[in-house]
């Protein structure tokens, strides 16, 4: 009797939640999409569609799953034009990955030069260490042609690819 009775009320709530769950599922698809999709724009240096699918609504701060923005994903490639586009629509610049990093150490990782100084440029932070306690300054110093660091040798390994 008692199994029968919260079979009722599973069944009730089901037929009174279910319908929720489905409209926001379907309401969230495609957000989560656009946002997929910004990431893989910015990865592939696709301006034309990083800007239609900011004015349709994907978020300029879309992560993929390894945690990295869009910002982090043109940087890491050198993509300047997309950097510039994603900040110029207020992307998070001291944004981090799960392990510490941002857009600048990523472009100071990747030897970008003319991205670390755009973003340099913007504001972002020298000073935010990393979960291995690298900073972007830090790692600029081997990796690119900045005001008061060495000179530029090949892009570091420290980073692997968002």
């Amino acid at each position: 009797m008692i199994a029968m009775h919260w079979k009722r009320v599973l069944a009730a709530s089901l037929k009174a939640v279910l319908p929720l769950v489905l409209a926001c599922c379907a309401a969230g698809l495609p957000a989560l999409a656009q946002d997929a999709d910004i990431i893989t724009a910015a990865q592939d240096g696709n301006l034309g569609r990083v800007k239609v699918l900011l004015a349709g609504g994907a978020s300029v701060d879309a992560v993929n799953d390894k945690g990295g923005t869009a910002l982090m994903v043109a940087a890491q490639h050198g993509h300047q034009d997309v950097v510039q586009a994603l900040l110029n629509k207020g992307a998070a610049i001291n944004a981090c990955d799960p392990d510490g990093e941002s857009a600048l150490s990523i472009a100071s990782q990747r030897g970008h030069s003319e991205v670390v100084n755009m973003l340099l440029a913007r504001g972002a932070e020298v000073d935010l260490a990393d979960r291995d306690g690298w900073t972007p300054l830090s790692v600029s110093r081997w990796t690119v042609d900045i005001p008061g660091a060495a000179t530029s040798v090949a892009p570091s390994p420290l980073s692997p690819a968002i």
